[in-house]
């Protein structure tokens, strides 16, 4: 089963890489320092970067599929695609994380959506939430998510987690919250 799931992620990166559609860089101890204009961290050394539409940065270990960390952004007072509700900047951190949770329940593909644990967190003094949940995919895979969530510069920041719950949620999970615990805000731009 192992080799299936590595033959099956390889030739998504080469389907990905000859669409023309990704770059990828694997993660060093050289290279493990990112910084992009307002965030930097350090990236968890033997994962893979690369390009991913819509997210500022995204990263995989074992493939996209089997598990990924990623950080996008969205503008607030912008209509969501399946709940239709706007963040905004007034929202307390709670009712923030509650659209988040409905958005995500809602989304296609996304099946059997349960909620872990949902708790106010701190990204580098910014107030934020953590929501730990699972799901199941279109083909009954269990997988197993963390969100922080927060907002700066009048736009909603993502730092998520997602994974195969059977074995890759587990041997991840710590490269994650140790990505954020590193997460840096430059707060004076």
């Amino acid at each position: 089963m192992n080799k299936r799931l590595r033959f099956i992620a390889l030739n998504l990166v080469l389907v990905s890489l000859l669409a023309g559609c990704a770059t990828m860089k694997l993660i060093n101890p050289k290279n493990a320092k990112w910084k992009s204009q307002k965030f930097s961290s350090e990236l968890p050394v033997g994962w893979v970067k690369y390009s991913a539409p819509g997210n500022q940065l995204t990263l995989t270990r074992d493939g996209a599929f089997l598990q990924y960390i990623s950080i996008s952004k969205t503008k607030t007072n912008k209509e969501l695609q399946n709940t239709k509700k706007k963040i905004t900047e007034d929202l307390l951190i709670q009712e923030l994380a509650d659209i988040i949770q409905n958005e995500i329940s809602l989304t296609s593909g996304v099946g059997g959506f349960e909620v872990i644990s949902k708790k106010p967190a701190d990204i580098d003094g910014l107030e934020a939430f953590r929501l730990e949940y699972k799901y199941q995919n279109k083909e009954l895979v269990d997988y197993q998510g963390v969100i922080y969530g927060f907002i700066f510069n009048k736009k909603y920041y993502e730092i998520g987690y997602s994974a195969m719950k059977q074995h890759y949620h587990a041997k991840s999970i710590a490269a994650f919250e140790d990505f954020v615990k590193k997460f840096r805000v430059k707060q004076n731009l």
